[in-house]
């Protein structure tokens, strides 16, 4: 899966180290051993491994065996950092505010988004990189240890449903017109009121639920739900029944 991008990350050290030769049957079990994590995260892997290649070419006290076992511990957590913090919470933080900015007619709110995760993007890449190198695995036995890892992923998921609920309501529209008059009173009554009066925003939670579980369970294209609820929407304006 990544086992080549892997490879091509630590060629330069393969290189310095050894013959051509030599290089083949050790690029060759790169290429020919699993591996697979979040790529963002997988720098700091390459910076490690490239340590490890290092002192095996130098010092030769270890055996190679070392990398293998690394690699393995490190693949699942680095997966679960990535995927948790980056993808699970700084993305939809994120593209929310900018979402927030483009509706409120600021240009630059598409520019901000790139701008953000491109910028942290490289920091992680950069600095997994050179602190891998330096810290080696030590750094992230050290997280899984004390269980401080865990806790960072299980508080950036709760943070990143707070926010991605939060902007649920404030963005999420959705009322009804239908509306009808009740003997002696001088203002006709609307549907959207009497379910207000039950639970505030009960329309947009459940209509943001009801996408959920479309994209997740059904899978579903949010290309195709966005035209979906266009022609709804359009449809039900005309029809009297979406204010």
């Amino acid at each position: 899966m990544q086992s080549l991008g892997l490879t091509a990350g630590l060629t330069p050290v393969f290189e310095k180290y050894y013959t051509q030769e030599k290089r083949k049957g050790i690029m060759d079990r790169y290429l020919n051993e699993y591996f697979l994590t979040n790529p963002i995260m997988s720098y700091w892997i390459i910076g490690i491994v490239a340590a490890i290649e290092e002192r095996i070419a130098v010092t030769k006290d270890i055996s190679r065996d070392v990398v293998s076992a690394t690699k393995t511990a490190l693949m699942g957590p680095l997966a679960a950092i990535g995927d948790g913090l980056y993808n699970g919470t700084l993305r939809p933080v994120v593209a929310g505010i900018a979402c927030i900015l483009a509706l409120s007619g600021n240009i630059f709110a598409p520019i901000l988004f790139v701008l953000i995760m491109a910028g942290v993007n490289i920091a992680i890449r950069a600095s997994g990189i050179f602190v891998g190198y330096k810290q080696g695995a030590s750094f992230f036995e050290k997280l899984q240890e004390t269980g401080l890892l865990k806790k960072i992923i299980e508080a950036a998921n709760i943070v990143a449903f707070i926010v991605v609920g939060a902007f649920a309501s404030t963005n999420v529209s959705l009322s009804l017109a239908i509306k009808w008059m009740v003997p002696e009173a001088k203002e006709a009554t609307t549907l959207q009121s009497v379910i207000d009066g039950i639970m505030p925003k009960i329309l947009p939670l459940s209509l943001t639920l009801f996408t959920w579980w479309l994209i997740e369970k059904k899978k579903i294209s949010p290309i195709k739900l966005i035209i979906g609820y266009l022609v709804l929407g359009i449809i039900g304006y005309y029809l009297g029944i979406i204010a």
